[in-house]
């Protein structure tokens, strides 16, 4: 083919074309960084900012860092497992000592959800049962908060900075209405206009991802009551407790760098 040769190609430009979402992401040049699954280089990941409106110099300086440290996760999850574990065979074997006790011609150690429990003595005064009613109440006010707070902040962006930045790079065009769909996931995902930082008006997700990576430090209590009460805790208990502070702290990271 010589260079003089000239082929016409038809081109589809993307002013021609009807916004839906797929190409909202590329078009607008929103879509998320594809490497924010990758797994995260901590040593060099800068620190968000410190997202609470509150706090002294210490939890600004100190503890808000602090807690974001790799290690931390780690070592409080591997500690909680280990521990909890140990502590799960302990009181196996005081159930099955109980039911051998209580069952002395039984020949078959029934599965360990069937066997009798072993309250300890705290477990059985008012005090610990208010202490688990309080519990239980604290964490659902907790949840939500989370969720009317998260759902607020995300409807005042997707009808606020999405829809004004839709609007500029239309370039007036009548013709592009996104739908609450489009919106409602461009608010999300969208890593410069998103609701990932702190705006006036609402909290970002970086305020709702670290109160409830937080939460999932003391959460462990629910395993706490389960021991308490005399009862082994199911291995799915230990596994989601200790897995979601290390999910925790790799999102909220991995949100900073979006």
């Amino acid at each position: 083919m010589s260079a003089e040769t000239i082929i016409d190609v038809p081109i589809t430009t993307p002013e021609m074309l009807p916004f839906n979402i797929t190409r909202g992401f590329t078009y607008w040049s929103i879509k998320p960084d594809p490497n924010v699954v990758g797994f995260p280089h901590f040593d060099s990941y800068p620190l968000p900012a410190y997202p609470l409106p509150w706090g002294n110099d210490f939890m600004r300086n100190t503890l808000f860092p602090f807690t974001l440290k790799w290690y931390v996760p780690v070592l409080y999850a591997a500690t909680y497992f280990i521990s909890f574990t140990l502590l799960n065979n302990y009181i196996l074997k005081k159930q099955t000592e109980k039911f051998k006790r209580l069952n002395p011609d039984a020949k078959v150690i029934p599965h360990w959800k069937k066997l009798p429990a072993v309250p300890t003595a705290f477990s059985k005064t008012k005090f610990f049962k208010f202490l688990v009613l309080l519990h239980n109440v604290g964490l659902c006010i907790f949840s939500v908060w989370t969720f009317i707070g998260m759902s607020h902040s995300i409807h005042v962006n997707a009808n606020g900075r999405i829809s004004d930045l839709i609007k500029i790079k239309s370039e007036g065009r009548t013709d592009l209405k996104p739908s609450s769909w489009d919106k409602l996931v461009c608010s999300i995902c969208d890593s410069d206009d998103g609701m990932q930082m702190n705006q006036d008006g609402y909290k970002g997700l970086e305020f709702w991802a670290y109160w409830f990576y937080i939460s999932k430090f003391y959460e462990v209590m629910d395993t706490v009551i389960t021991l308490t009460k005399g009862r082994k805790s199911m291995f799915l208990q230990l596994y989601h407790h200790s897995g979601a502070l290390l999910v925790c702290v790799v999102f909220i990271l991995e949100c900073h760098l979006c």
